[in-house]
């Protein structure tokens, strides 16, 4: 059974809100970066949700290929832009571990739907990211 489009939307919006942290943070502690990208996290999923809702503009439903052509051509690449700048952001020196597996995850779940889109149908991708996120902290990256 293959998940709804807003599934799809929850996962690539989720993935790309934790990519989303701005590169002004330099490092330092845990609470400062986690409210960074947090607030990140919010700002960038009204970014992607805007996006899909043209394409469910007027209460339709957008067929797999729209959605697949969305993912395709402007979430993946948002998607690996905001995991770059990610990898730019010094996170705290005791933390840097979990932040790099938090990366880690996401871009497995990246590369996973950039190779075969059609995965999602069998399984979230970005769970694992989703749930490393959500235990250092970074909820509204894991929502």
């Amino acid at each position: 059974m293959k998940p709804p489009p807003t599934r799809l939307a929850l996962a690539v919006s989720v993935a790309l809100l934790v990519g989303g942290c701005s590169t002004d943070y330099e490092g330092g502690d845990k609470k400062d970066f986690v409210a960074e990208a947090n607030a990140a996290c919010k700002a960038h999923g009204a970014t992607v949700e805007s996006g899909l809702d043209e394409l469910r503009e007027g209460g339709r439903v957008p067929t797999s290929a729209e959605v697949r052509s969305y993912v395709g051509d402007v979430a993946l690449p948002r998607l690996q832009e905001r995991l770059d700048e990610l990898r730019q952001i010094e996170p705290p020196t005791a933390d840097r571990e979990k932040v790099d597996a938090i990366i880690r995850a996401y871009q497995e779940g990246l590369d996973t739907i950039s190779s075969d889109p059609d995965q999602l149908a069998d399984a979230d991708p970005f769970l694992d990211a989703f749930s490393k996120a959500g235990a250092y902290g970074l909820t509204a990256c894991a929502e």
